[in-house]
C-alpha cells in the first residue's frame, strides 16, 4: 500500500513539472511571437507593403545623388530637409472613368496621354501603385536619413520635402514627389521618376507635373 502511494506521488511531481516546462515552454513561445510581430511592425513604419529598410535606402541615395538647386547651397553636406512627408495624390495612380480627359485633374494622372510614360507600364503596375499609396502610413520622417539635416517646426527658406517613394513591385521604378522652398516666390516641385541601374543607384527618367514659381 505504501508503495504504492510513493508511486502516485511520484507520477503527480512527475505531471507537474511536465506541465510546468510545457508553460515555460508557452510563454516563451508568446514572448518570441510578441518580439518577432514588434519588430516587423517597427521596420515597416512608412508603408504597410514596403519595408523601412528599402525606402530608406533609396532616399539615403536620393538625397546625395538626386537634383540638387543652386539656392540650397552648394557647399552643404547635408540637404535641410522637412520633417514632414510631402503627400501624393489619389488621382496621381487612377483617373475614375466619371472624369472627363478634358479636366484640368487629368494632368494630375502620371499616366495621361501627354506624359508618355504610359507604355513603360502594365495596367496591372498601375493598380498595384495605387494599392501600395493606400498603404501609405507616416507623415513624418522618424528616422535619420544620411545626407538629410531634418528639421521640426516652421522653416524659413531653402529647405527640401520628400513623400515616401512608391515602388513598381519588381522595384525597376520609384516615384517620388519632391519640392525644393526657397522663398515666397521662389519654389521647384515634381514627381520624379527614376528607374534602377542597380543595387545602390538609380537614373533618372523624368520629372512628371513639374513646376516652378
Amino acid at each position: 500500500m505504501l508503495g504504492l502511494q510513493l508511486e502516485l506521488t511520484n507520477q503527480r511531481v512527475i505531471h507537474n513539472r511536465c506541465t510546468l516546462i510545457h508553460m515555460q515552454r508557452i510563454k516563451i513561445h508568446l514572448f518570441l511571437v510578441v518580439i518577432f510581430s514588434s519588430t516587423i511592425t517597427l521596420s515597416q513604419t512608412y508603408s504597410a507593403q514596403i519595408p523601412d529598410s528599402i525606402i530608406l535606402n533609396f532616399m539615403d541615395w536620393e538625397l546625395k545623388n538626386g537634383q540638387k538647386f543652386a539656392e540650397g547651397g552648394k557647399l552643404r553636406f547635408r540637404k535641410k530637409t522637412s520633417c514632414k512627408i510631402l503627400k501624393m495624390d489619389a488621382l496621381n495612380f487612377v483617373y475614375p472613368d466619371s472624369l472627363s480627359t478634358r479636366d484640368w485633374q487629368y494632368r494630375l494622372f502620371l499616366f495621361n496621354r501627354y506624359t508618355k510614360i504610359d507604355t513603360l507600364f502594365s495596367e496591372t503596375e498601375i493598380e498595384s501603385l495605387f494599392i501600395q499609396f493606400n498603404a501609405l502610413k507616416d507623415t513624418v520622417w522618424s528616422h535619420k536619413i544620411r545626407g538629410a539635416n531634418i528639421k521640426k517646426g516652421t522653416i524659413r527658406r531653402n529647405y527640401y520635402s520628400y513623400s515616401i517613394p512608391i515602388f513598381t513591385p519588381d522595384f525597376t521604378f520609384v516615384f517620388l514627389n519632391k519640392t525644393f522652398y526657397c522663398g515666397s516666390v521662389c519654389a521647384y516641385g515634381g514627381v520624379y521618376l527614376y528607374k534602377k541601374n542597380d543595387e545602390n543607384s538609380w537614373e533618372l527618367v523624368t520629372i512628371l507635373n513639374g513646376w516652378m514659381s
